[in-house]
């Protein structure tokens, strides 16, 4: 009996060649979208979880609660607290402890091969605490001793090419001492779905070994959230006890001179990805959002249900074409649930068909799916669970996709099945409600698409307060970088392609924490942490930006006391002219605590600039202070230069060249546009995403419109043909027949205006600074689809409506 089917099913697909291929290819590429979209979820769900002990590993998280201070939680805590935990608390069995020295890395040596690289501070267990595989070396030996190291495959290919990296030693030179550190261990790349992403690692021993003293120091210290610090507990132990006693731990050590209070919990490891939005000091190189897997996750529902709803039109449309056939098998003695499974079954196979074509089109798409997500989705698509529970989905909607069809066509007396009458025209009720459902989601996706798009070009195009084009940010390492200031710079500047070049402490799109002053004005106006930036005399020239009052720094006039600030500031201070006015500094904040002053310092405002977007365009532009070089509280970190945007990478080659002469440290650059765009990658990467799911979900849904005319059409055939021969013309029937269309799309149109409104006005919210919704967005996603239908149906009803009346009326 299946044998049979099979061969039914061939034979209808080969008969009606292109109206099985465009059923086909709606539904492969359907599944196709699904597939991805479903392999991006499990990536997203599944971070952290590879670990075999996910479910019993916990981060430490440190609560502040300061009286006139907003409360922070910070994912880093003092280095005692992990330690005493394991040791003294019974339900804890290990704790692992991770830093970061600085902003840098380290100066690295071998053979002709030179490179600065990051690296992370690593408690000796690391591979035994979590499951990160090795390539070389085993995890309880790589950090045995001082001054081993170990590397991800990538770097060791860096550095060694294709020898055996094992027991080699690589050259550090730190603190006037040279360093040999041997490789004893190479790991993989961290996975895609991991929070941590690292290449290089060392363990306390080894960092003890450049600073004396430190792991004693780090292993007392109660106060400073300077460790990330990761627990694992018993599976039966209660979390809230643990807390509690953890609690109680610290309290019992707190420091006297400790002014604010504090508290600690622990965040499941598998929280990490989707619960690090508002935590600092945060580790997360990976930031997800679960308000966009929840979009996503709907996209793909959408597009499944348009897939599989075209489909079924598609098929029912078809059926209608085999009436008599079924007609046929009636009188010769097929029962009703035989005809049926004859149905299930063709869907099932072109279900299978699409399925496999949809495999073969996301295998083929692997590398733009890469580019597109920055993942290797595949692997979670190449699943024995994955691929199980797709081929039952399938089957399961395969055969409710060939139900419907199936009772409609049967349901009809034998008679007239055989006289090869159509069903009731009732059913394009269903049909028309469909095409609607299709309609309003491909406006939602256009009006989403175009929207994210426009705040996206928003962003590029607006004025951020100064010139960010061909600024190259060069990294000061080394001391030596910075004594030689004056030198380099002079070095810098007698280049031809050289515009301009300053010393700074931070620069717009910080990546390094920067120090938040508390300030006194001479009215006990108190303003609370404003950043404070340390210039030169060359900053407003360097970066364009604009003295509104007052005067610039001047180098040798003494002005290490004197301070520039932003119009946003003077505006709180509450005085037409701030030139001249005192302000005094009470507290500072580095890093995660706020510190008194105990000798007052006083600045005098000698100028006020325009306010510049100093951070993301999510956030306000906040109050700003703006102190001469080598202040009292920083010292230079980058060198700023402005270059001639036609020759950046030459002149780049020769800047490094000048730092060398001074400093041997490696050259480390960046350009500031593209620090300023790493803000917006997710966003434009969710673009990409929308645009590419948008154009799908149209595309099906333009397919299921074809279903609609075609169907509607064999319906009117004869009242098209009578109005033929009572005198209407070709244009007459065609303008009669589209109506139909157009009122769909408008009152989707209706529906969609508010759908999408208050969804992206929702996800404009993130924006401090933002485009609005405007009219023509939803004009032209109007005429998009406008556009379609006109083409889609207008040349199938044309061609019906040119068709001999005689003919049509003869087969009728």
């Amino acid at each position: 009996m299946l044998k049979n089917y099979f061969k039914i099913a061939c034979r209808t697909i080969l008969r009606k060649r292109v109206f099985s291929l465009v059923n086909i290819l709606g539904l492969s590429i359907g599944l196709a979208s699904v597939l991805i979209i479903s392999a991006y979820l499990i990536s997203e769900l599944s971070f952290d979880a590879f670990h075999k002990d996910a479910s019993r590993t916990y981060r430490m998280i440190e609560h502040i609660e300061d009286p006139g201070q907003p409360d922070r939680k910070v994912a880093r805590v003092g280095g005692a607290l992990g330690l005493a935990s394991s040791e003294q608390i019974a339900g804890v069995t290990n704790h692992m402890r991770m830093m970061s020295l600085g902003s840098g890395g380290l100066n690295l040596v071998y053979g002709e091969n030179e490179f600065e690289t990051p690296f992370m501070v690593v408690d000796s267990d690391f591979f035994s605490f979590f499951d990160f595989p090795l390539i070389s070396g085993r995890p309880e030996d790589v950090f045995s001793d001082p001054l081993n190291v170990v590397m991800s495959e990538a770097l060791v290919a860096k550095f060694f090419g294709s020898e055996d990296p094992i027991d080699r030693t690589i050259k550090t030179h730190l603190n006037g001492e040279d360093y040999l550190l041997k490789v004893t261990g190479v790991m993989k790349k961290m996975p895609d779905n991991s929070h941590l992403d690292v290449d290089m690692l060392l363990d306390f021993s080894t960092i003890n070994s450049f600073f004396n003293g430190f792991t004693s120091y780090y292993d007392g210290d109660w106060v400073q959230q300077s460790m990330t610090t990761y627990l694992k507990l018993n599976d039966a132990v209660d979390l809230t006890s643990i807390e509690a006693q953890i609690n109680e731990m610290a309290k019992r050590n707190k420091p006297e001179e400790l002014t604010w209070e504090r508290s600690f919990s622990l965040q499941p490891l598998t929280d990490i990805h989707f619960g690090s939005a508002h935590l600092e000091g945060d580790m997360n190189n990976r930031k997800g959002d679960l308000s966009y897997l929840y979009i996503f996750a709907f996209i793909g529902v959408l597009i499944l249900a348009i897939a599989f709803t075209n489909y079924i039109n598609l098929s029912t449309i078809k059926a209608t074409d085999r009436i008599k056939e079924i007609g046929l098998r009636r009188v010769v003695g097929a029962d009703r649930n035989q005809l049926i499974m004859q149905f299930m079954s063709e869907s099932v196979f072109i279900s299978l068909i699409s399925l496999i074509l949809a495999i073969t089109m996301i295998q083929f798409s692997g590398p733009l799916v890469i580019l597109l997500f920055e993942s290797n989705l595949l692997r979670f698509i190449y699943t024995t669970e994955f691929l199980g529970g797709l081929i039952g989905t399938v089957l399961v909607l395969g055969m409710a996709a060939g139900v419907y069809p199936a009772l409609t066509v049967i349901k009809g007396k034998t008679v007239e099945s055989l006289r090869n009458q159509t069903f009731g025209g009732k059913k394009q009720t269903f049909f028309k409600g469909v095409v609607l459902f299709q309609f309003i989601t491909s406006l939602v996706m256009i009006v989403a698409t175009l929207v994210v798009y426009n705040q996206l070009s928003f962003i590029n195009d607006k004025d951020l307060g100064y010139d960010q084009e061909a600024l190259a940010v060069i990294e000061i390492s080394s001391n030596k970088a910075r004594e030689n200031e004056a030198l380099i710079l002079d070095g810098f500047r007698k280049d031809p392609d050289v515009i301009g070049a300053s010393a700074v402490s931070r620069v717009p799109a910080e990546w390094k924490s920067y120090y938040q002053v508390s300030l006194r004005s001479n009215e006990a106006f108190e303003i609370e942490d404003v950043p404070f930036l340390g210039v030169d005399e060359n900053f407003l020239d360097v970066f364009d930006i604009d003295l509104l009052q007052g005067r610039n720094f001047r180098s040798g006039e003494g002005d290490s006391t004197k301070v520039m600030i932003n119009e946003t500031m003077a505006r709180q201070l509450g005085l037409e002219n701030a030139v001249g006015q005192t302000l005094e500094l009470y507290g500072v904040r580095t890093g995660a605590q706020i510190q008194g002053i105990r000798h007052t310092v006083r600045f005098q405002v000698i100028g006020v600039i325009n306010d510049f977007h100093f951070q993301s365009l999510r956030e306000e532009i906040p109050p700003m202070l703006f102190g001469f070089k080598h202040n009292i509280l920083q010292n230079i970190d980058y060198y700023v230069v402005k270059l001639n945007a036609n020759r950046m990478g030459e002149t780049m080659e020769r800047l490094k060249g000048v730092m060398k002469q001074f400093d041997p440290s490696p050259f480390g650059f960046n350009f500031l546009d593209e620090k300023l765009n790493r803000y917006y990658v997710e966003d434009e990467k969710r673009s990409n995403l929308f645009f590419i799911a948008a154009f799908i979900a149209v595309f099906i849904a333009f397919i299921g419109l074809f279903a609609l005319v075609h169907f509607a059409l064999q319906k009117r055939l004869k009242e098209m043909s009578i109005r033929k021969v009572l005198g209407a013309n070709v244009k007459s029937l065609v303008i009669l027949l589209s109506k139909d269309y157009a009122k769909l799309l408008l009152i989707a149109l209706l529906i969609a205006i508010p759908i999408s409104y208050i969804g992206m006005s929702n996800w404009l919210e993130d924006f401090v600074y933002r485009t609005s919704i405007e009219w023509w967005v939803y004009f032209l996603a109007l005429m998009v689809c406008l556009g379609i239908t006109a083409i889609t149906a207008l040349s199938q009803i044309g061609k019906a409506a040119r068709k001999n009346p005689s003919e049509i009326l003869r087969q009728e």
